[in-house]
Parts: structure tokens; C-alpha cells; sequence
């Protein structure tokens, strides 16, 4: 139930606002090149939310993945 809500507002959020990935990107310290015209991923820095909107929960499924292995809340122990 809580992944379903977690998909739900990550695709409701990212389609709302029109983000760019150079804004997130600059927002965690990764600096634009300074020539992006000749950069290979000069196409990545001008993606924006909602054009990536659908891809998020698989992102976000991967990373839990990753991350927490046993699930968000983990298993119960008896």
C-alpha cells in the first residue's frame, strides 16, 4: 500500500512540476559543464520531470532494491 501511494505521488509530482535535471543536479553540488553544447550527455542535463515522469517508479523500485533489500519495513521477526 505504501509503494502504491509512493508511485502515485512521485508520477503526480514530477508531472506537475517541470524540473529540469541541471536544476537537481546542481542542486546536489554536480556542476553544467561548461561547454554542454560538445558534452556526450548534453541531452541528460535538459531532460525534464515530466518527460522522465514514467520511468520514476522503476527508478525508485531499483533503488529501494538497493538500498533495502528486505522492503521498506523490512520482515517481521518472531
Amino acid at each position: 500500500m505504501v509503494a502504491s501511494l509512493l508511485i502515485g505521488w512521485i508520477t503526480t509530482f514530477a508531472k506537475s512540476y517541470n524540473i529540469e535535471m541541471a536544476d537537481i543536479l546542481n542542486g546536489i553540488g554536480i556542476g553544467t559543464p561548461e561547454n554542454l553544447d560538445e558534452s556526450v550527455f548534453r541531452d541528460f542535463w535538459t531532460i525534464t520531470s515530466p518527460q522522465i515522469a514514467d520511468i520514476l517508479p522503476y527508478i525508485l523500485m531499483v533503488l529501494i532494491l538497493i538500498f533495502r533489500p528486505s522492503g521498506l519495513f523490512g520482515k517481521r521477526h518472531s
